[in-house]
């Protein structure tokens, strides 16, 4: 048995236990939350960079000490800030460690897959190591996109519904209880993640900023900014909801339509950007000694990086062309 098959045994093995170990740490988390239904972004949050943070320390440490030795071990590692936001932005019940153990799973899959390739490009498995590894956050990130466009089309019909319920009598505090109950995921989750925080001891302030953080939009800071000032000054809050409500709806369509202007010209950047790597992709596989002068050549090596760059600095121009700010 030579070395290269002994590799590609050891990787399948390492690959497997991994994603073995992932699903187990999901399992087990996840029956650890349901036993005391607690959020989970309460307890396996970040605990630097976000507000009011050592306020719900105590009861971090409360809850996590009639957890299991394998919680309290996965509470305590170091986790990427990044990927603890996109987590919470995109709404979704994940623990980051749980995350990151996929991620590697992915990698080793990505060092398999490039091991196992007839072609040997050079680099060819780090890359597709590091792609592979990628896949998650990538589609982490995405998520959490959709989920702001999402929370951003709901914000109007939250501030109707908060400025209603206000004009009633309603508490600022209980009318955003009203729109968690009320309205659709993702905002009914952000706006009860809010009446949380409140309820566990953080200031009013420190709950908005939070969400600030979650959902990083610009018609939420306004929403924070006013709120925050008429808790100072004073003022008819119901009135301050409905004229922003009304502006926020102008935003949106305006945003529509600049959108619905540019569809043509992102859809030409879509085609060209992906011609080249469609077409590489098909001479990879239909004629595979053509294309590899591209690695096996000096010529072609420079050729080569001197088209990835040109891609690069073209889906940079194109998005310019196409992304206007609103």
């Amino acid at each position: 048995m030579d070395w290269e098959v002994i590799t590609i045994l050891a990787v399948v093995f390492i690959f497997t236990g991994l994603l073995c170990f992932s699903f187990w740490v999901l399992i087990a988390e996840s029956r650890f939350l349901k036993k005391r239904t607690v959020k989970s972004r309460l307890l396996y949050m970040t605990t630097s960079g976000w507000h009011g943070q050592d306020k719900i320390a105590s009861y971090r440490e409360k809850t996590l000490e009639k957890a299991n030795g394998f919680v309290k071990l996965a509470s305590k590692l170091p986790r990427f800030k990044r990927v603890d936001k996109l987590i919470l932005s995109s709404n979704i019940d994940m623990n980051p460690n749980f995350f990151t153990l996929v991620s590697i799973a992915l990698g080793v899959a990505g060092v398999l897959t490039g091991l196992l390739l007839p072609s040997k490009v050079p680099g060819q498995t780090a890359i597709l190591a590091i792609l592979f590894a990628l896949l998650p956050y990538l589609a982490l990130s995405y998520k959490a996109s959709s989920s702001l466009k999402l929370f951003v089309e709901q914000f109007p019909d939250a501030l109707d519904l908060l400025s209603r319920a206000l004009r009633v009598g309603h508490a600022f505090s209980s009318g955003m209880t009203i729109v968690s109950e009320q309205m659709d995921a993702p905002i009914n989750e952000e706006f009860g993640y809010v009446v949380d925080e409140i309820n566990f001891g953080l200031s009013l302030k420190e709950a908005l900023l939070n969400m600030c953080e979650r959902k990083p939009s610009d018609d939420l800071r306004f929403f924070t900014v006013a709120v925050l000032i008429q808790a100072e000054t004073g003022g008819n809050i119901s009135k301050i909801m409905d004229n922003l409500s009304r502006i926020l709806r102008e935003r949106i369509q305006f945003k529509r339509q600049v959108r619905t202007l540019t569809a043509e010209g992102r859809v030409s950047a879509y085609i060209l950007l992906a011609l080249p790597l469609v077409l590489f992709a098909y001479f990879y596989l239909t004629n595979y000694d053509y294309i590899s002068l591209l690695w096996r050549e000096q010529l072609g090596q420079y050729l080569l990086a001197a088209g990835v760059i040109a891609q690069i600095i073209g889906s940079i121009v194109m998005k310019k062309m196409v992304d206007i700010d609103v």
